[in-house]
């Protein structure tokens, strides 16, 4: 947790900042050091985290334009998976990817094959904490 979200319960709440600071500055040196998900689809767990590391692995293909994109899509024979549109939704943190989309983003992203299953497993996970969280809202 950012202390400035601490000091701002605190404040409102009308605690003491210095203890506030001195529990939060405690709790912050016990916890242990938070991977960053980054392209490792073994470490990504919310939806959020898998579309950061797609656009990341977008980037490191070297950024191609969304009809480039399925271009390559469909040189492998992929059919239309990824059209523009899906992407640019997809891209855009607009929605989750569908397996069979993902497959053909990491295959026009020239990601080796043998890591596709963890991939497929990290969407899995992103979707199994969307829908805790919506039935959290409900």
């Amino acid at each position: 947790m950012r202390w400035a979200l601490v000091m701002a319960f605190t404040t409102v709440c009308r605690g003491d900042l210095a203890t506030a600071q001195r529990l939060w500055r405690k709790a912050a040196g016990t916890l242990p050091p938070r991977p960053d998900a980054g392209t490792k689809p073994e470490f990504i767990t919310t939806p959020d985290q898998l579309l950061n590391a797609m656009r990341r692995i977008h980037t490191d293909c070297g950024e191609p334009t969304l009809r480039e994109l399925r271009q390559r899509a469909e040189k492998a024979a992929l059919g239309d998976l990824l059209a523009p549109s899906t992407s640019s939704d997809i891209l855009g943190g607009k929605r989750l990817p569908h397996p069979a989309y993902l497959t053909a983003f990491l295959q026009a992203c020239a990601q080796p094959e043998h890591t596709w299953p963890a991939w497929q497993a990290a969407l899995q996970r992103a979707k199994q904490h969307s829908r805790a969280q919506y039935a959290a809202w409900r």
